[in-house]
């Protein structure tokens, strides 16, 4: 169903769209957008095993719909909630606010744009694939 309270996903939003909406029309409702966070966050430890970067795309119920995990050696990994490569998996639970992230000190959260975090993803997926 197409009205005007929808707006039709872009090529690199579809996963999003089948996220937010996809049991009512199969696009991004407008109310889910205004809600939509982009957080960018540094992990350091001394592993390779983990990453040292994950940058997320939140929604409006504070789980991810998208992430990006960059790793010391150079490989990104990418969820979303019917694909992922290398270890990468939505999280589980709810993302915590940026403060409690950097309440720890091995972590510095910062929120980005919804344009940062698509330049990341165009690179990364879209580009990459």
């Amino acid at each position: 169903m197409w009205d005007a309270k929808h707006l039709a996903c872009a090529p690199s939003s579809l996963i999003l769209a089948k996220h937010l909406c996809a049991p009512y029309c199969g696009v991004i409702c407008l109310r889910e957008i205004e809600h939509l966070k982009y957080i960018d966050v540094t992990w350091n430890h001394e592993s390779s095993v983990y990453p040292i970067r994950l940058v997320s795309e939140v929604g409006a119920d504070n789980f991810e719909i998208r992430k990006l995990e960059f790793f010391s050696d150079g490989t990104v990994g990418i969820a979303t909630s019917n694909q992922s490569s290398k270890t990468t998996l939505l999280g589980t639970d709810v993302v915590p606010s940026i403060e409690e992230i950097n309440s720890d000190p091995l972590f510095f959260a910062k929120v980005i744009t919804q344009q940062e975090f698509d330049k990341l993803w165009e690179i990364h997926v879209v580009n990459g694939i």
